[in-house]
């Protein structure tokens, strides 16, 4: 079977581990089990004493690399490329190259690491668009770090109809754009204990219906 590197770049904060890191977890259990792909996350600001180090199972590598490693904010062009062409440089001899490879982004802040993975590896790029400019720092450095992830990107994935007619507004174009609402794993309400619990704790009949 012809293998597909699946990249994800994952940057670690305190805020990431809850929202989008809660659709990266969800998103790599998935991927997981489908033979085609080698799925390989790059954790950038974990917590670990090594500067990198590498850990893996039969279908994920995760490669990571400590706080030394989180770069991001406002800084020169130049500092942004050296600092993503680093990371590339320690990460090839651990990333197939003659295969097709896709990256996957979550922030516009990878977009120096995107961009120096599609040209070593000529990489499908789909960005995941969890949040809007606006929402953080309405200042014009980010607006131009914005287009220029859009014009690399090959698809963009937003998770709101809202975002995608916002999005196509911005850009005067829907045609790489989609929608995928992001979904709730059904298994935690599913657990007859939990609701016996539930039912005990509130004097509620089996008959009884609650939310």
């Amino acid at each position: 079977m012809k293998k597909i590197n699946w990249i994800i770049i994952k940057n670690i904060s305190r805020g990431f581990e809850y929202g989008v890191g809660t659709f990266v977890k969800n998103m790599i259990q998935g991927l997981s089990i489908l033979p085609e792909y080698d799925i390989f996350v790059i954790e950038i600001g974990s917590n670990c004493l090594e500067d990198f180090y590498i850990e893996s199972n039969e279908a994920v590598t995760f490669l990571h690399f400590s706080k030394a490693w989180y770069f991001i904010g406002e800084d020169t062009v130049s500092n942004q490329i050296k600092h993503a062409k680093n990371i590339l440089r320690i990460l090839q001899p651990y990333i197939p190259k003659e295969r097709e490879t896709v990256i996957h982004l979550n922030f516009i802040t990878q977009y120096y690491l995107g961009q120096e993975f599609k040209r070593a590896y000529n990489a499908t790029i789909l960005f995941t668009q969890h949040m809007f400019i606006e929402t953080f720092n309405n200042n014009q450095y980010y607006f131009n770090l914005e287009k220029n992830v859009y014009n690399m990107v090959d698809h963009v994935v937003t998770v709101t109809n809202h975002g995608k007619n916002f999005l196509t507004e911005r850009f005067n174009s829907s045609d790489k754009i989609t929608t995928i609402y992001n979904g709730v794993n059904p298994m935690p309400f599913n657990n007859s204990i939990i609701h016996d619990d539930v039912r005990g704790k509130y004097g509620l009949l089996n008959t009884d219906h609650y939310i």
